[in-house]
């Protein structure tokens, strides 16, 4: 006969196999980008294994001898290296799940353990949006996070290396960029935004041409609300993104939202279709087994992700930075 410790273990695993996908799915929808993501097929498994994803990227055109001939004319045969391989590291994501056995002995009947169950899974959800929106915007100081916009869309685009190869090298790993030091949001911000979405929708890449979202500050999509306000431009989008309370206004038919983690100053122009957050099946937000502390009778577990978060096309991201 199981202990009673055995069958609080037990709940807990078989509730969290029951409900991860639907836990999951509220991890992605409670955030602009990664709701974004989700809609758009962007979030995926890959189970090919190894130390790195990669991803294939076109650095050049590969055919050099298309051209007009006449009578007699001949073709070259001279051909470019047109594609690369940006190599991205995974990226472990883990959180432990803590039961004291003062909890456990207080939730004994039925009803009580199985919400003591969901709110211990329901914290874990949580902690989930918290981590993964701070890290889809911010650089990881231990280096050991997955890639941020920071990362994958700097304000400097022509220095430094992503996937292994060099930005300096290879301009195609470059995103478009505005420093907006100097400037003033009254008068200079809704051109910026007019050259950015242009200059990132100019590239033939993929279907979809121009940026599918854009993502601020709460400061700066306030007073980007209150200018189009006053240039009656304001259009209203119905997205799910909108209906969380992240912002309903359009600008040339994209979306904008504002971000309580996106980084003071920063405005970004993403096309989704060209990021993706990887997920390897063999890690995909699983629990562990339940484990006694040393010296103790509290009882921990661990939920653990493999992920990276990627960019197969730089030239149609965007940033404006430094807006005062």
């Amino acid at each position: 006969m199981s202990t009673r410790t055995e069958t609080i273990d037990n709940l807990f695993v078989t509730t969290w196999r029951n409900t991860k996908k639907k836990v999951i799915d509220q991890v992605f929808e409670i955030t602009p980008l990664f709701n974004r993501l989700l809609e758009n097929g962007r979030i995926r498994t890959q189970e090919q294994g190894g130390r790195y994803i990669d991803v294939k990227i076109r650095v050049a055109k590969a055919d050099q001898n298309i051209k007009f001939f006449g009578k007699g004319d001949t073709f070259g045969t001279g051909e470019k290296q047109f594609l690369e391989e940006l190599s991205f590291p995974w990226r472990y994501l883990g959180d432990s799940m803590i039961r004291y056995w003062e909890d456990d002995q207080k939730n004994r009947g039925s009803a009580k353990l199985l919400d003591y169950v969901e709110e211990k899974i329901s914290n874990h959800k949580a902690s989930l949006v918290d981590k993964l929106e701070g890290a889809a915007f911010t650089a990881d100081a231990s280096g050991i996070g997955i890639n941020s916009l920071a990362d994958l869309i700097p304000d400097d685009p022509t220095s430094g290396t992503v996937g292994g190869l060099n930005r300096a090298t290879y301009t195609v790993l470059q995103n478009q960029y505005t420093d907006f030091s100097g400037k003033t949001i009254a008068t200079d911000l809704i051109p910026e935004m007019r050259s950015m979405i242009n200059n990132c929708s100019k590239y033939k890449a993929g279907t979809q041409m121009k940026p599918d979202m854009i993502i601020t500050t709460q400061a700066i999509y306030e007073e980007l609300e209150d200018i189009l306000d006053g240039l009656q431009q304001i259009v209203t989008s119905k997205t799910i993104q909108a209906s969380l309370g992240f912002g309903d206004i359009m600008y040339k038919n994209v979306p904008i939202y504002w971000c309580p983690q996106c980084p003071a100053g920063r405005m970004y122009f993403l096309n989704t279709e060209h990021l993706q957050f990887v997920i390897d099946p063999y890690a995909y937000f699983d629990m562990g087994p339940w484990k006694e502390f040393a010296n103790s009778r509290d009882r921990v577990t661990q939920i653990l992700t493999t992920c990276q978060l990627l960019c197969d096309n730089f030239r149609k991201q965007g940033v404006i930075h430094s807006i005062a």
